[in-house]
């Protein structure tokens, strides 16, 4: 197993207590993309994050998943399948650890088990103009 540490104080955790310790979204004056900021604790091992915009109905509208994160601090932009001027929008992020599981039977298929560890929702309002384009 590789730890890269940057801060010799701290302490990397277990997959069971690695937590979500800053959720953010902006998003950019077009209104069709939004930059997302994920900060996690310290972790022995590296953890996935599956992030998604949600409407007013928390109706999905984009995501995006990153797998074994090598570090706490994840930047990513989500691209929206439209405009959603003046809207009120929600990003949920998803912290988790997966594993294959064998199955007991022969010929079964191999599953993929999630094994979720912390999960936040925030709120995010969509710019008014979606004239601009960056």
């Amino acid at each position: 197993m590789d730890i890269f540490f940057t801060d010799p104080e701290t302490i990397p955790l277990p997959p069971s207590e690695v937590r979500i310790t800053q959720l953010e979204a902006t998003p950019y004056p077009d209104g069709r993309r939004v930059h997302v900021l994920l900060c996690v604790t310290p972790f022995q091992v590296k953890p996935n994050a599956d992030l998604a915009i949600l409407d007013e109905e928390k109706n999905e509208l984009a995501s995006i998943s990153i797998i074994e994160s090598l570090l706490p601090r994840m930047e990513v932009n989500i691209h929206l399948p439209e405009s959603y001027p003046n809207r009120t929008l929600y990003l949920q992020a998803t912290l988790y650890y997966s594993q294959i599981e064998d199955p007991a039977q022969e010929g079964a298929q191999l599953q993929l088990v999630k094994e979720e560890v912390d999960h936040t929702l925030i709120q995010l309002t969509m710019p008014a103009s979606s004239d601009a384009s960056e």
